[in-house]
């Protein structure tokens, strides 16, 4: 009786030890049917920190285009998926945001339409939709002054299509070789 109650002790303490032993991080990217993706982006420090072990940090930008298309909202700061060939770094800068809306799907492509149309006006001036809880807005562009920002402001209104456009301060990618 007692080597049943050892032996039925033991088969319920095994899987938690062993779920135990994974890395944190491991258990976060798990994929599962149903639910949402998390990609993980740490320096090999920090992973050190969380998961007790040293690692080497996940750097694969593809992966994360592939997670925001699986309906994950895409990072506002990472680059287009047509940038994502090149290198690049983020400072603080300069965006306009040509709208803000609510947070509903149809608010998302009301966004994705804005960033579309502005896209076929000026095709070379990078375009992120993301989610600023509780709001969809889109931005445009990576000005590291103010004044880049007003000259492009400028020639949006020019346009007459984007009315309710102003300069905002953002993080920017500032693409190089």
């Amino acid at each position: 009786m007692i080597h049943r109650t050892l032996l039925l002790l033991l088969l319920l303490i095994l899987p938690v030890l062993t779920h135990a032993q994974s890395r944190y991080t491991d258990n976060l990217q798990r994929r599962e049917t149903g639910k949402g993706v998390v990609v993980v982006h740490q320096d090999s420090e920090l992973d050190e920190l969380v998961n007790g072990i040293a690692t080497t940090a996940n750097t694969n930008t593809e992966d994360a285009h592939s997670n925001a298309s699986e309906g994950e909202e895409e990072d506002p700061e990472a680059p287009t998926p047509s940038a994502s060939s090149r290198r690049f770094t983020t400072a603080t800068g300069y965006r306009i945001q040509l709208i803000s809306l609510g947070s509903t799907a149809k608010d998302k492509a009301k966004a994705e339409s804005y960033g579309r149309s502005f896209k076929a006006s000026f095709p070379g001036t990078n375009v992120y939709v993301s989610f600023r809880s509780p709001h969809y807005v889109c931005r445009v562009g990576d000005f590291r002054t103010r004044a880049e920002a007003s000259d492009m402001l400028r020639q949006i209104r020019e346009t007459r299509r984007f009315g309710s456009a102003s300069i905002v301060k953002s993080k920017i990618n500032i693409y190089y070789q």
